[in-house]
């Protein structure tokens, strides 16, 4: 065997060791980043979830909102027009009395 083989051997091995050892870092840093990326992937499609279940509470949220708001809507009218009704027979009533009382204070009536 040549001097410089000799010299070089020990160097040879930590060499090989360094180059391993740095194999090693590097397929465990791409299985971190394939972890990472999974993780990522997984979250959006949770948030993805989320959000369409968010949305879909919020459509029926405001559909019961515009249902409530129409029926309020035909209450109003309801109540709208009962009072009307109830200011008729008011109005009647009062000129009904005011003509029975006319005709009860009437001088010339017959008793």
């Amino acid at each position: 065997m040549s001097k410089s083989l000799i010299v070089a051997a020990p160097y040879i091995n930590e060499l090989v060791t360094e180059g391993l050892r740095l194999c090693s870092h590097i397929m465990e840093y791409r299985h971190a980043t394939n972890q990472t990326a999974l993780q990522r992937e997984t979250m959006h499609k949770q948030a993805n979830h989320a959000m369409q279940q968010e949305k879909n509470d919020h459509e029926r949220q405001m559909a019961k909102l515009h249902q409530l708001s129409e029926q309020f809507g035909v209450t109003l009218a309801h109540n709208r027009q009962d009072t009307v009704d109830v200011m008729k027979m008011y109005n009647d009533a009062n000129t009904m009395l005011v003509k029975l009382i006319d005709r009860i204070c009437d001088p010339d009536i017959d008793t």
